[in-house]
This record gives structure tokens, C-alpha cells and sequence, in this order.
């Protein structure tokens, strides 16, 4: 009997009470032509909408595990897999989200290696029937300049990440609230420049806290701690936050008289096929 391979690839996620989305994440998994060299972990929050029993039963195909307990929150719980992950490296997965092709998982094996120590792909970001409803997230080739000040947003679910880089990084700051994952990423990028793909590789599914609600000043403070900056460089940071959150503010009041609009012509891009 041949050795099963070793599991290079953990895929994580953290849920509480969205059984439903968790089943639809666990459906692109089940659909994907990888079997081997990936697992899933679940960190349920002590749900009890029954996901940890329905996860516990479903008899997935490929090795998989789950803790359900109470947790601090999204990034506390995030944290917690690491202390249970078998694979060199990890995608962190929500419910709802999904690998946007059968084939996607495939491809990110493809790029792992014990050199990588974190790289990303792009998203395409979903209403809950998988029409595109924003521009694809992921700017390539990857600068550094737009990703901290804004322009170059990355999907954490299409990036992967070394374990043992994470855990040098420390994990999630619990202290950055909802922009912990930003925070992670520019700090990763202060010590090593990740690689890029070009392919979309995840759908994200639209309408988390992020998204409705994007916490501006929390990254202002997330690049006064990772780049330890001065109080004059902050106060300068502090005065470019503040034209910033002017521009969403008045994009989010022409959103209700152009978002409908918009959102046509970019389901008839994807009809298209060109939206890749």
C-alpha cells in the first residue's frame, strides 16, 4: 500500500453560527481534483446552530479536523489553528468563501515550497450567487507603497502563508481589532516581499465587516505601530487617513445612485468571459 503524502496545505476556518456558509465552503472543497498534500481545520466559536455536529458527521474525503469552543473573536480564533495545523503552510479560508475553480487548490500546491514564505493570488469578489459584484482583489505585481496606503488591497483568503513565518510575525495582533489581517500582511511584507500569481483563485463572498464598514483609522494605526513611526510622521499618516475617509465617505453617498448601474456592466463583463 502506498504512504498517503504528507499534508503540505492547511486550509482554515474560523465560524460562529453560519452553518450555511460553512457548507458552502466545505461544497468547494469536496469539488476540488486535489485529494492529496491538504487538510481543513474548523474553528467553531462554540456555535450552536449544530455546525460543529454537522461537520463532525458530513465524512468529508480528505483529512480534516475541528475544535469548537469559545473564542475572543475572528483573529483570536485564526490564532488558535496554529497550535493545530499539520501543513507547512496555511490559507485561511471564511465561511462563505470558496476556491473560485475546481482546479485551484491544485495550483496553490503547485507553488509551495519550504522557500516560500508567503505569496498571494487574486479574488474575485461574489454576491451568494457567484456574480461578480467589485473589481477583482490583488494587486499585481505586488508594491508595497499602494498596499499600505490603500491602493493595493490584498484577499487574505487568496494568500498563503508559511506557518512558521506567522508564527515568527506572532500570530494576529488582537490589539488591531478588524484590521488585524491588514496589519499581518504589511508586517510580513516588512520582512519579506511575498511572491505573486496572477490567477484568480478564490471567490469572496461580499458583505464582511470589512467591506461594509472599512476601519480606516485602525489601519493609520496599524502603519504607526508596524512602521514605528514618529509622532511627526503619524500626524502627517493621521492628516492622509482623514482625506482618505473623505473620499469613501462621498463614493459610499453616490454608491445608491450609481452601485446599481455598476454592478450591470460588471455582470456583463463576467458574461463575457473577461473577467479574469
Amino acid at each position: 500500500m502506498s504512504a498517503v503524502p504528507p499534508v503540505r496545505v492547511s486550509i482554515v476556518t474560523v465560524c460562529w453560527n453560519d452553518l450555511e456558509n460553512v457548507q458552502r465552503t466545505l461544497d468547494s472543497l469536496a469539488r476540488q481534483t486535489a485529494l492529496h498534500g491538504w487538510e481543513h481545520v474548523l474553528i467553531d466559536g462554540a456555535s450552536n446552530d449544530g455546525t460543529a455536529e454537522w461537520y463532525q458527521s458530513a465524512g468529508f474525503a480528505f483529512p480534516h479536523a475541528v475544535i469548537s469552543e469559545p473564542d475572543n473573536g475572528l483573529y483570536d480564533a485564526m490564532n488558535k489553528s496554529l497550535d493545530i495545523v499539520k501543513g507547512d503552510h496555511v490559507v485561511f479560508m471564511n465561511a462563505g468563501d470558496c476556491f473560485a475553480d475546481e482546479n485551484a487548490l491544485s495550483r496553490v500546491l503547485s507553488r509551495v515550497s519550504s522557500s516560500l514564505a508567503w505569496g498571494y493570488s487574486r479574488a474575485r469578489v461574489v454576491d451568494s450567487n457567484e456574480l461578480k459584484v467589485r473589481p477583482n482583489v490583488g494587486k499585481i505585481p505586488y508594491s508595497r507603497v499602494k498596499h499600505l496606503f490603500g491602493g493595493g488591497v490584498l484577499c487574505h483568503q487568496a494568500v498563503v502563508m508559511k506557518v512558521e513565518f506567522l508564527r515568527e510575525l506572532g500570530g494576529f495582533d488582537l490589539r488591531m481589532g478588524d484590521v488585524a489581517d491588514y496589519h499581518l500582511l504589511i508586517n510580513a511584507a516588512s520582512r519579506a516581499l511575498p511572491q505573486t500569481w496572477p490567477e484568480i483563485d478564490v471567490n469572496y463572498l461580499d458583505g464582511g465587516r470589512s467591506a461594509v464598514n472599512p476601519d480606516i483609522w485602525g489601519k493609520h494605526r496599524a502603519r504607526v505601530d508596524v512602521l514605528a513611526l514618529t509622532p511627526t510622521a503619524a500626524s502627517l499618516d493621521s492628516a492622509w487617513t482623514a482625506t482618505q475617509l473623505a473620499r469613501i465617505r462621498f463614493r459610499q453617498k453616490l454608491k445608491p445612485l450609481l452601485g446599481p448601474l455598476y454592478v450591470r456592466l460588471l455582470r456583463a463583463v463576467s458574461r463575457d468571459g473577461s473577467n479574469q
